[in-house]
């Protein structure tokens, strides 16, 4: 098997179990180390340290490919665990009737069916949402808000694993002909902006434009042009990655601040095209421009839709399932990890798994909430964590004004409509309007404080 076969059958096992492809930098790594390259010598031609390469890139793909392949898979040993999946994927290929290969799907569903209507588009490395979980109601007011309302701007904003890429692919597949282009770009690897202007440029000028300065305002002003002269969509996945830590900077860090000043230009003049833009944060500039052309939505777990998760991997017991989505407020991605372990440890029995009454955290999620706590929190938005953990029950503003012993309502305020749009706290409106923790994120506060 050569390096090709083996990135097609990694892409293959992973766009099944996690519902995303290799990125870029996941990529370099894989392929430098199905050469033998040690992670200096894959640093050295590249703009990564190798003790990122190796720390957190290389980590979590290891992490990933254990659990895509179903085996425990390293450095040293995923050679061989990539061959005997590609073993297994040769056997069932024939009973396949068409293959799940995002690169296959592009060429088929997306240049057979999308382009009569002759947009030009660059869907990157989007991953296949041929199979998408309900949304709906999602789908009708981002339509109505991009197609009649003529929004330039639209975050989807909630947290990690929630279905904000493939509701944003599903979106874009719907509506793409009502632009002249499309062009989808993930910033997992932090671009500086000048770097993606130019890449955006470059095809919407057709590539004529290779060239922009090298001034950021200045660059903006150039895209901006292009986004006025034709209507573009425009896709922005993972925004997150361009925002600083709260404690460093509390706007952006120094290399990424004019990402701020994009938003606002695209926000507040007039053009004929639509940013779409992905984040588990919600940017400060959002704020700042949201109104007639800029709208943000949250995005909530599935609810009854996720059965069809559960279904899809063979789950017993389904008269135990809208528990077990409960806990794990309908998020996509908990649910398929979840599901996983279930069928794996307990054969699938939904009902012995909640009998441990334990709720589990996922090592994927713990790695995400031990960034945002230890980066991303301020200490009172902390504090507040902290308290809503030790209550049991639901909270309104005034006992946790009391419990956190605070004189500044405005301070408050701001810190949880904060935790709000990170998906950290849940909102319960009664007659009185009271603050809670969903259990997964209850049990690692919890932990966190007995540490």
């Amino acid at each position: 098997m050569d390096y090709q076969e083996a990135l097609t059958i990694v892409n293959q096992a992973i766009s099944s179990k996690i519902g995303r492809l290799l990125r870029d930098v996941e990529i370099m790594v894989f392929r430098g180390s199905w050469l033998g390259l040690t992670y200096d010598q894959m640093a050295k031609d590249s703009p990564y340290e190798s003790n990122y390469l190796k720390g957190d890139v290389g980590h979590k793909l290891w992490k990933m490919l254990s659990c895509a392949l179903g085996e425990e898979v390293s450095k040293r040993n995923f050679k061989a665990a990539v061959e005997r999946a590609g073993l297994q994927f040769l056997e069932q290929r024939e009973d396949k009737e068409k293959p799940s290969l995002i690169s296959e799907t592009v060429s088929n569903s997306k240049e057979d069916n999308f382009n009569q209507d002759n947009s030009k588009q660059d869907w990157d490395r989007t991953m296949d949402v041929s199979v998408f979980y309900g949304r709906s109601k999602e789908l009708t007011q981002l339509e109505e808000w991009i197609l009649k309302k003529n929004c330039r701007i639209v975050a989807l904003i909630g947290m990690a694993g929630i279905g904000k890429t493939s509701l944003s692919v599903k979106l874009a597949e719907k509506i793409h002909h009502n632009f002249e282009y499309l062009i989808w770009r993930s910033l997992d690897y932090a671009p500086s902006l000048h770097k993606l202007i130019e890449d955006l440029v470059f095809f919407l000028s057709d590539g004529e434009q290779k060239e922009i300065p090298d001034v950021d305002e200045e660059a903006i002003l150039v895209l901006m042009n292009y986004l006025r002269k034709h209507r573009c969509l425009l896709v922005l996945d993972d925004w997150e990655n361009i925002l600083p830590e709260w404690n460093l900077d509390p706007e952006y860090g120094e290399k990424y601040q004019s990402y701020g000043n994009l938003i606002k230009q695209i926000g507040e003049q007039r053009h004929q095209s639509c940013l779409i833009l992905n984040s588990r944060e919600k940017p400060h500039e959002i704020n700042l421009v949201e109104g007639k052309y800029v709208y943000s939505l949250q995005i909530e777990g599935l609810g009854k839709a996720a059965k069809e998760i559960l279904k899809d991997k063979d789950l017993l017991n389904p008269e135990d399932w809208e528990e077990l989505i409960r806990i794990y407020r309908g998020n996509p991605l908990a649910l398929k990890l979840i599901a996983t372990r279930i069928k794996q440890v307990f054969d699938g029995k939904v009902s012995e798994f909640l009998d441990l009454g334990s709720t589990m955290i996922i090592d994927e999620f713990k790695e995400e909430l031990d960034e945002q706590f230890n980066n991303r929190l301020s200490d009172l938005e902390k504090e507040i964590m902290f308290c809503l953990a030790k209550n049991q029950k639901p909270i309104s503003f005034y006992q946790l004004q009391q419990s956190l012993q605070l004189d500044s309502v405005s301070n408050l305020i701001e810190a949880l409509n904060s935790l709000f749009w990170l998906s950290l706290i849940e909102k319960i409106s009664t007659k009185e309007i009271l603050f809670t923790l969903q259990p997964v994120i209850r049990k690692y506060v919890n932990k966190m404080v007995n540490r």
